[in-house]
C-alpha cells in the first residue's frame, strides 16, 4: 500500500470515528471500540502467521546449507 493510500485510510478512519461518535452513546461506542480492537488484533495475528508461513521455506533452506 502506498503512503498516499495510507493517508487516505487515516482520514477515512477519522471521518468514520467522528460520524459514529455523533450517532452512538458512550456505552455503544465502548462496545464498538472493543470490537474493532479485537478485530485488529486478530488481523495482526493472521497476518503474522501468513508471513511466517511464507518465510518458513527460506529459513529452512538456509538451515540446510
Amino acid at each position: 500500500m502506498s503512503n498516499k493510500n495510507g493517508e487516505a485510510l487515516a482520514v477515512f478512519a477519522t471521518i468514520v470515528a467522528l460520524a459514529l461518535s455523533r450517532e452512538f452513546d458512550i456505552d455503544e461506542l465502548n462496545t464498538l471500540s472493543c470490537f474493532f480492537s479485537a478485530l485488529s488484533s486478530n488481523i495482526c495475528i493472521i497476518t503474522s502467521q501468513r508471513a511466517s508461513a511464507v518465510d518458513a521455506p527460506e529459513v529452512e533452506a538456509e538451515e540446510n546449507r
